[in-house]
C-alpha cells in the first residue's frame, strides 16, 4: 500500500491548471484525474481544479477542491501520509475553506489550517474524528475556515495505525459564508442578501415570526407566552439560545466563576500565533457582551480552576508555561487586585491541573486533577477560607463504596473501590443529598499508593458522590446507564431538580470509533436517577464543545467557549422553563422534558411536589442518613439523640444500626431514639417543639408562654430559672409544669383547665388537631386548611399531611389526581384512571381498593371475537361495561351487570366492526367488599373462533408425526424381537454344550497338518459353524466300548472356534463332548 502511495504521488505531483468557471459548486467526483473533476451546478457541468493531498504542494487556482486521497485507487488515506498544501491567492484577498466531508482517526488524525504560508503561522483550526459526511454534520457553520490575509496552509498529519474514509476540503478566493444559502450574492466574500433575508449567509427570514407573533423593526414580538427569534418556543417549554461571539476572547480549558449576573474568565488554552490575549476577562448575562479587565497578578494558564466565595475569586493550580503549579490566588472583585495565599497547611499542596473544585459552606474541594510527575490525584485537597487553611484527604483514609444505592456492605477492600482519582472530570454540588457529585474524566485502575509503573488510566463516565461529612465515596445510580455516555471534559451543572450534562469527548480506541465529540446534552433527575438525551435545536451552532465553561443564573445553564475545531467565544444557553412562567392551563400541564411537573391550582401553575413513591428504601447504610426522617425510612435503622447539645438547645443525633446501635454508644451517649413504627422523630431543637408538654418532655428545654390565656408559647433551651439566651419574664417561664390552659391559641379556658369552644376549625380536648375534613399542624397556633381531594376519595383527608385516601387502582397522588406511570392511562382529574388490557394477556390484580377501570382499544389490527373474563376470587363485584367509538360521533353504549364472582361476555368483531371504526370499551368494577383486604382480579383476553385452515394444518400435521412416531417404534421393535431371537440361540448353544457326556477317544486321521493360528488342524468329516461362528459342530469317526465290528461309528462335538479349540484338538486325550 505505501508503494501505492508513493506512485500515486509521483502521478499526480504536477499540478495542470485548469480554468475554472466564474460559478463555485463542491467538487464532489469520486476520483480526481490529472488535477481536475467534474462539478455541476446551475450553469451546467464543467472540469473543476482539484489535487490529492500529498507531500507538500501549492496551489494559486481561485477555487478547487482538496482530496485526502485519490479514491479510484485506495479506500482510506495511508499510514503516515504527512502532506501539506499552501493556498495563496492575491493580495488584498481572502481564502475559504469548506470541509464537506471528513472522517480520520479520532485525537490522532489532525488536519491543521494555518492563517498563512507556513506552520509557524497562527493556527485557526484543528479538526479530527467524524465530523461532516452524508448523514452527520457536527460542525455546521464551522466547518468553513476563512483566512484573514491571501494565504493558507492546510497540514494532514496522520499517524502509523487506524486509516479512515479521509476529507475532502474545497477553497475559494473570497469566498462567502454558506455560498449565501441561495439567498443573495456573493460580492469580495461577503454576502449581499436578498430584501426578505438577513445573517452573515444569508439564512435567516426577517421576521418570519410564527403562533401570533408580530414583526418590529425586523424583530419578532411575540404574544401568549411564546419565545424565541421568531416566537417557536411554546410557554412551559424548554428551549435553546445562542449569543454569537466577536472572536476576540475565544479560549478553551480556562477557569471560570459566575458572581451575581457577571461570568467571571481567567487564562485558558489559545491555539499557536494568537498573539497576546487578556488573561482576565468576563461575560455579562443581562448585556450579552464581553469585557476584559487587566489587573496585574498571576500569570495565564490551562488546567486550573476559579471558585467564587462572597465578592472573591480563588484560582488554584493549572499548567503555565513552565510546569504544573501549585499556587493559591485571590482576586477581589470590589478592588480589581490580585493577591497570592500561602495558607497554613499540614502538608505541601500538590501541583495539580485538570481538576475540578466545588465550594461547601467556606471551604474549596479540589478532586482529580494530575500532578507534575504525571499521575492523577487520587487524593482530595480542601482550602477553608475562613481559616485560610489547606488540608490533604489521604485515600487511605477514605471508605470506599461506604454507601451504594444498589448493594450494601460492612467490609470493604481495593476491589471495592469506586473512585481511583480522575483527570479532567466535572462535578458540582448535588443539592438533594448535599453531596459533591463527580462525573466522567479519565481515572486510574490503580491506587496511586502502590506506584506501578504500568498505572493504566481509561474514560470514566460513573456518576460518584463525596459525602463530606462521612468522608465517603459511593456510587450515584442511574437505572439505563447507555443514557449518559463514556466522556471526558464534560460540563455538569445542577438547575432545580435536574443535573445538565454538556459536550465531551467519547473514548476513542478502535478503529470503528470515528466520531470523537458528543454532539448530545443529558439531562438526569438527581432525586430517581431517570435521564434521557437531548438534541442542540439551533440552527447554524455545533453541537460540540470540549474545554468549555458553564454556569447557572436564573434557571438557566450556560455553556460558554471552548473548542470544536475551532475556539470559541460563543455562549450556548438551555433555558429550564419554570412553571410559575405559565399563565394558561393548557401550558402549564404540558408534559416537560426536564422531568418537572407542573400543575395548576388556584389559577396559579405551580411545580409539583414529589410524589411518595420516589422516597422507596434504599440500601444504603444507616450512618449514610444525616436526617431522621430519612433513618426511618430504611426499617434496620434508628436515630439517636446523643448527649451533646447544640447551640440553639437541641441534640445532635446519629442514624445508627438497630442490631447494633449499642457498640456506637458503649457509654450511654444515646440518650433518645426513634425507630420505625415506634416513635417519631425527636425535634432538632427546642424551638421546633409546638406545645408545652412535649417541650417539657425534653430534658433541655422549657416553656414561654406568651400570657394569652390560650397556651400558646415558644418552647426554649433554657434552665430551672431561665432560658440560656432568650429573655422570657420569669413569670412565663414554666419548666416543670405547664400553664393549666392549654387550648394551643385556638380557645380560652373559662375553668382554667376546659376549652370552651375549639376556633379555626380544631377540635380535640386541647384543640390539638384539625377537625374532620381540614389538616395540618393545629398545635401552639397553627393552621388547618380544608381538604382538597377528588373524586377518586373517600373519607377525610388525613389530619397532619392532608392525603387523601384514593378508592380507585392506579390513581395516586396527594389529591387522589393523577394516574399512576406504566400501564394506567387516563386523566384523574377530570375523569379517572384506567389500566390498559391487550388482547391475548392474562393479568392478575392485587388491589386493597374497591374500584378499578380497564380499558380495551380494538382497531383493524384485531381480526378475531374476544372472549373476556373477570373474575374476584374473594369478593362479589359490580361492573359497568361502556364501549364508545373513537371518533365519538356514536353515542357510548353502557350496560351494567348485578354483583356477581364471574363475569364473561364474547364481544363479537361483526356486531362492533371495529375493523372500520375502532371503537374503546371501558370496565368500571366495583368491589364488594366490607374491609380492606388483598383482592385478586383475573382477566384473560382470548380469542375462540376457529381458523380452519389452520386447524386442519396442525391436525394433519399431527397426524404425520404420530405415523411416523409409530413406525420408528415398529422397526425399532422389530430389531429388538431380532436380536432377542439370536440372542437366546446361543444361549441354548451354551446350555447344551456344557451339559455333562460319557467320555471316549476321537479317532483322528494319522497325519496333520499345522496351520496358521492353530496348534494343529483335526481331519473331520464335517464341520457346521453356528451363531455367528463362535461355535461349530464338527463330525467325526468315532469309536465306543463294544465288539470291534460294531464300535465304530460317527459323532458330533460342539467346540469353540478360536485358538484354544485348536490346542484341544491337538490333544487326542482331551475328554469332548459328544452329541
Amino acid at each position: 500500500m505505501k508503494l501505492g502511495c508513493l506512485l500515486t504521488v509521483i502521478a499526480l505531483f504536477s499540478i495542470s491548471l485548469v480554468a475554472g468557471s466564474e460559478a463555485s459548486c463542491e467538487c464532489s467526483s469520486p476520483t480526481c484525474t490529472n488535477n481536475s473533476c467534474t462539478c455541476t451546478n446551475s450553469t451546467g457541468q464543467f472540469q473543476q481544479f482539484c489535487t490529492i493531498c500529498s507531500g507538500r504542494k501549492k496551489v494559486t487556482e481561485s477555487e478547487g477542491t482538496i482530496y485526502s486521497h485519490d479514491s479510484s485507487i485506495f479506500d482510506t488515506y495511508g499510514s503516515k501520509q504527512l502532506c501539506s498544501v499552501h493556498i495563496e491567492s492575491p493580495l488584498s484577498t481572502t481564502i475559504r475553506l469548506y470541509f464537506h466531508f471528513f472522517k480520520t482517526e479520532c485525537a490522532w488524525d489532525y488536519v491543521h489550517v494555518h492563517d498563512g504560508s507556513s506552520t509557524h503561522d497562527p493556527t485557526i483550526a484543528t479538526f479530527s474524528g467524524r465530523l461532516v459526511d452524508d448523514t452527520v454534520d457536527l460542525l455546521s457553520v464551522d466547518k468553513e475556515v476563512v483566512s484573514s490575509k491571501n494565504s493558507v496552509y492546510v497540514v494532514f498529519r496522520p499517524d502509523s495505525h487506524v486509516e479512515h474514509d479521509g476529507f475532502r476540503i474545497s477553497f475559494k478566493v473570497n469566498g462567502c459564508p454558506g455560498w449565501c444559502s441561495g439567498h443573495g450574492e456573493c460580492k469580495d466574500g461577503v454576502c449581499q442578501c436578498d430584501s426578505d433575508w438577513s445573517g452573515d449567509s444569508c439564512d435567516t427570514r426577517q421576521c418570519d415570526c410564527l403562533n401570533g407573533g408580530s414583526c418590529k423593526e425586523g424583530v419578532c414580538q411575540c404574544v401568549g407566552g411564546y419565545k424565541g427569534s421568531h416566537c417557536e418556543h411554546s410557554p412551559g417549554s424548554n428551549y435553546w439560545s445562542h449569543t454569537p461571539g466577536t472572536g476576540a476572547f475565544v479560549r478553551s480549558s480556562f477557569g471560570g466563576a459566575v458572581v451575581g449576573d457577571t461570568y467571571w474568565v481567567f487564562g485558558g488554552y489559545f491555539f499557536q500565533g494568537a498573539g497576546t490575549k487578556p488573561s482576565l476577562i468576563k461575560f455579562n448575562v443581562d448585556s450579552k457582551s464581553w469585557s476584559s479587565v487587566h489587573p496585574s497578578g498571576p500569570v495565564g494558564r490551562t488546567g486550573h480552576t476559579i471558585t467564587a466565595y462572597k465578592n472573591s475569586l480563588y484560582m488554584y493550580g493549572g499548567e503555565e508555561n513552565s510546569g504544573i503549579s501549585d499556587e493559591l490566588w485571590q482576586f477581589s472583585i470590589d478592588n480589581g487586585t490580585w493577591h497570592q495565599l500561602n495558607p497554613k497547611s499540614t502538608a505541601d499542596r500538590i501541583k495539580s491541573t485538570g481538576h475540578c473544585a466545588v465550594l461547601v459552606k467556606d471551604t474549596i474541594y479540589y478532586i482529580g486533577g494530575m500532578d507534575d510527575e504525571g499521575i492523577v490525584i487520587i487524593d482530595i485537597q480542601t482550602f477553608n477560607i475562613s481559616s485560610n487553611t489547606w488540608n490533604i484527604i489521604s485515600h487511605r483514609d477514605m471508605k470506599q463504596a461506604y454507601y451504594n444505592s444498589r448493594t450494601y456492605k460492612t467490609k470493604f477492600t481495593d476491589n471495592d473501590r469506586v473512585y481511583y482519582g480522575r483527570y479532567s472530570p466535572a462535578c458540582t454540588l448535588n443539592p438533594a443529598t448535599n453531596r459533591i457529585l463527580v462525573f466522567g474524566g479519565l481515572n486510574t485502575t490503580r491506587i496511586i499508593a502502590e506506584n506501578l509503573p504500568d498505572q493504566r488510566v481509561d474514560r470514566e463516565s460513573t456518576f460518584v458522590e463525596y459525602d463530606v461529612p462521612l468522608n465517603s465515596w459511593g456510587n450515584f445510580y442511574i437505572p439505563d446507564w447507555n443514557t449518559v455516555p463514556r466522556l471526558y471534559q464534560a460540563s455538569i451543572e445542577v438547575v432545580d431538580r435536574n443535573l445538565f450534562v454538556f459536550g465531551g469527548i467519547f473514548q476513542s480506541s478502535t478503529a470503528n470509533d470515528k466520531q470523537c465529540y458528543n454532539p448530545h446534552a443529558y439531562i438526569v433527575n438527581i432525586e430517581t436517577g431517570k435521564g434521557k438525551q437531548l438534541n442542540l435545536s439551533l440552527d447554524g451552532v455545533s453541537p460540540i464543545r470540549i474545554g468549555h465553561g458553564s454556569f447557572v443564573h436564573d434557571n438557566t445553564v450556560y455553556i460558554v467557549g471552548g473548542y470544536n475545531g475551532k475556539l470559541r467565544d460563543d455562549v450556548i444557553s438551555f433555558h429550564f422553563q419554570k412553571c410559575e412562567e405559565n399563565t394558561l392551563e393548557t401550558t402549564c400541564i404540558t408534559a416537560r422534558e426536564d422531568f418537572t411537573i407542573c400543575q395548576w391550582i388556584n389559577n396559579n401553575c405551580v411545580t409539583k411536589t414529589i410524589n411518595e413513591t420516589i422516597c422507596e428504601e434504599h440500601n444504603f447504610p444507616c450512618p449514610a442518613y444525616s436526617v431522621c426522617d430519612q433513618c426511618l425510612r430504611t426499617s434496620r435503622c434508628m436515630w439517636c439523640s446523643l448527649d451533646t447539645v447544640k447551640q440553639d438547645g437541641g441534640r445532635m443525633g446519629k442514624c445508627v444500626e438497630t442490631e447494633t446501635y449499642n457498640a456506637f454508644f458503649p457509654y450511654g451517649q444515646c440518650t433518645g431514639w426513634a425507630m420505625v413504627n415506634s416513635a417519631s422523630c425527636p425535634a432538632e431543637s427546642c424551638d421546633k417543639i409546638r406545645n408545652c408538654s412535649l417541650c417539657q418532655s425534653q430534658p433541655e428545654c422549657g416553656w414561654c408562654d406568651d400570657d394569652s390565656g390560650t397556651g400558646s408559647g415558644v418552647c426554649m433551651a433554657g434552665k430551672y430559672l431561665a432560658p440560656l439566651e432568650a429573655k422570657c419574664p420569669a413569670k412565663r417561664w414554666y419548666y416543670y409544669t405547664c400553664p393549666k390552659c392549654q387550648c394551643n391559641g385556638h380557645s380560652r379556658c373559662s375553668d382554667s383547665e376546659n376549652c370552651d369552644k375549639c376556633m379555626n376549625n380544631t377540635a380535640g380536648t386541647h384543640c390539638d388537631m384539625c377537625r374532620s375534613g381540614y389538616f395540618g399542624q393545629a398545635t401552639n397556633g397553627g393552621r388547618c386548611s380544608e381538604c382538597s381531594c377528588s373524586r377518586h376519595a373517600e373519607g377525610p383527608c388525613d389530619h397532619l399531611s392532608g392525603r387523601c385516601t384514593c378508592t380507585t387502582l392506579g390513581v395516586i397522588g396527594l389529591h387522589c389526581d393523577e394516574c399512576q406511570s406504566g400501564d394506567y392511562v387516563g386523566d384523574a382529574l377530570h375523569d379517572t384512571c384506567y389500566y390498559k388490557l391487550q388482547p391475548g394477556t392474562q393479568y392478575t390484580m392485587h388491589s386493597v381498593r374497591r374500584r378499578i377501570n380497564f380499558m380495551l382499544h380494538l382497531n383493524e389490527t384485531h381480526s378475531k371475537d374476544i372472549d373476556i373474563t373477570f373474575r374476584s376470587y374473594i369478593s362479589d363485584f359490580a361492573l359497568n361495561v361502556t364501549i364508545l367509538s373513537q371518533d365519538n360521533q356514536q353515542k357510548p353504549l353502557t350496560q351494567k351487570y348485578p354483583e356477581t364472582l364471574v363475569w364473561n361476555a364474547i364481544l363479537k368483531k361483526n356486531k362492533y366492526n371495529w375493523d372500520k371504526k375502532p371503537i374503546t370499551i371501558r370496565f368500571y368494577l366495583i368491589l364488594n367488599q366490607t374491609s380492606k383486604s388483598d383482592i385478586k382480579v383475573s382477566v384473560g383476553l382470548d380469542s375462540k373462533e376457529i381458523d380452519l385452515k389452520q386447524f386442519f394444518i396442525i391436525f394433519f400435521a399431527c397426524i404425520i408425526i404420530l405415523l411416523l412416531l409409530l413406525m420408528l417404534g415398529w422397526t425399532a421393535k422389530i430389531r429388538y424381537g431380532e436380536y432377542r431371537q439370536q440372542r437366546n440361540q446361543a444361549l441354548v448353544l451354551m446350555e447344551r454344550a456344557l451339559r455333562p457326556y460319557k467320555t471316549h477317544r476321537t479317532l483322528f486321521k494319522e497325519s496333520v497338518v499345522p496351520i496358521s493360528g492353530c496348534i494343529f488342524e483335526v481331519r473331520s468329516l464335517a464341520v457346521e459353524p453356528l451363531f455367528e461362528e463362535k461355535f461349530a459342530i464338527v463330525s467325526y469317526l468315532m469309536t465306543h466300548p463294544g465288539p470291534k465290528d460294531t464300535n465304530l461309528t460317527i459323532g458330533s462335538s460342539i467346540f469353540q472356534t478360536n485358538l484354544p479349540f485348536c490346542k484341544v484338538l491337538s490333544n487326542p486325550n482331551v475328554n469332548t463332548a459328544a452329541v
